[in-house]
């Protein structure tokens, strides 16, 4: 299985490092080896936006065959039918058996897709946990817990457990649907993502690099001129923004990477962190909490157009506390900003004038996504959500893993990790 640490979660560290610094710049922080704590229940304060209007939707293109179909016993043998849902040793450690013969086992930050094939009372599993080697275990299944006994598998991380109690029916969702998944992206960390309007797709990596690859895996670009690049954005001209923490700086380049102009956020403070692009190409970049005010707002060129949010517990203020503060940012077709509040686990609304609407609590992961209806969708422990613009809950779905969230220019949507996922969301 490979270890993928999200910089989020890096830059998490960073950011509560650099807050007891007291502003002063420095090395974004080792990521950490803990997982995050259980997601909690979201709740809504009221207030209504006016929704754009809904968005088109292209239809999806089928997945390619994922290998040959599992073999499952006749129900009602001496073995019973192989369990199928989310199975749980933790809430940050799912293992999801699918009808389809897919298993997506989790460890801390990673996931791995393996395949599964059932013959009687034995299992196996092979795919990309321990690089395609084949793992075979006795099963039985009592009381909802998944016994797996190791007949042979050389991995020896494959599962964290051998009994997984099976997720209580109140928690169990449908599965997003998955239409095609790419090949597996050529960096080795993940950070944010963009979706270009020509169905392309930036990505950070945490680090020094910026990617571009086209929708299935395939590099058409690399560099790695940055320190620490945070946030990547891409308007509707085909512009490519991106966030450097270190220095505090913006950079715009062409579709070739080459270099525009580039502009210091805050007088050059430390941190920006998430960046979005509106309909009309203006930028919005959430600074670092350590700053007096948490949006400021750009022109394509870097004109400082405005500075939202500003810090205290006061009418019109948000995240009074000290250590609080957003590490991304989207924006709604009606120009109203979604923060997130990672330290807080919530997100908060403003509207274009930077004035707070509403807070979604339990939902603070900074995986964040609008539609063109205004809906918001959020990604936390494998668990897909989606909001109206009011704040009402429309759904929530099992993913395959924890990912990046984007939607393009007709409404698609796609999981972006370690492999470009389209999917769709089962309704009714």
């Amino acid at each position: 299985m490979r270890a993928i640490v999200p910089a989020r979660a890096v830059l998490a560290v960073a950011l509560a490092s650099l807050v007891a610094g007291c502003g002063a710049a420095s090395t974004p922080t080792a990521a950490p080896t803990a997982p995050p704590s259980p997601v909690a229940p979201v709740a809504t304060a009221a207030a209504t936006p006016t929704p754009a209007p809904a968005a088109a939707s292209a239809s999806p293109t089928p997945r390619p065959s994922a290998g040959a179909s599992p073999v499952l016993p006749t129900p009602g043998t001496a073995t019973g039918a192989f369990p199928t849902g989310r199975f749980a040793a933790s809430p940050v450690q799912p293992v999801d058996l699918m009808p389809n013969g897919d298993a997506y086992i989790a460890e801390h930050y990673a996931t791995a897709l393996d395949h599964y094939t059932v013959t009687g009372d034995q299992v196996s599993f092979q795919g990309e946990s321990c690089g395609g080697v084949v793992g075979t275990y006795q099963w039985s299944l009592s009381a909802g817990q998944l016994d797996l006994k190791k007949l042979v598998d050389p991995c020896l991380d494959r599962l964290g457990r051998l009994v997984l109690p099976l997720a209580p029916a109140s928690n169990q969702l449908p599965y997003v649907v998955i239409t095609h998944n790419s090949s597996p992206l050529d960096q080795p960390d993940f950070g944010l993502s963009a979706v270009a309007p020509d169905g392309t797709f930036w990505e950070t990596d945490g680090a020094s690099g910026l990617y571009h690859y086209a929708a299935d895996g395939s590099v058409l670009g690399s560099w790695t001129s940055f320190t620490y690049a945070t946030g990547v954005a891409v308007d509707t001209a085909g512009h490519v923004y991106v966030a450097n923490f270190d220095d505090a700086t913006i950079h715009v380049l062409d579709q070739g990477g080459t270099e525009l102009t580039h502009w210091q956020v805050d007088g050059g403070k430390v941190g920006p962190v998430g960046i979005a692009v509106d309909h009309a190409g203006n930028l919005y970049v959430a600074l670092h909490r350590i700053h007096d005010h948490y949006i400021e707002k750009y022109s394509p060129a870097g004109t400082l157009l405005a500075s939202l949010v500003p810090r205290g517990s006061g009418p019109g203020e948000a995240f009074g506390g000290a250590n609080t503060g957003p590490g991304s940012v989207v924006v709604d077709g009606t120009g109203n900003i979604w923060l997130d509040d990672p330290v807080d686990s919530r997100l908060v609304e403003v509207d274009a004038r930077g004035r707070p609407l509403r807070t979604l609590t339990g939902a603070g992961d900074g995986i964040m996504a609008v539609d063109a209806a205004g809906d918001l969708y959020t990604m936390d422990q494998r668990v897909l959500s989606e909001f109206s613009p009011a704040g009402k809950p429309m759904g929530a779905w099992f993913a395959p893993y924890d990912a990046n969230v984007l939607i393009d220019s007709v409404g698609d949507l796609f999981l972006v990790d370690q492999h470009i996922t389209a999917i769709s969301l089962p309704r009714g």
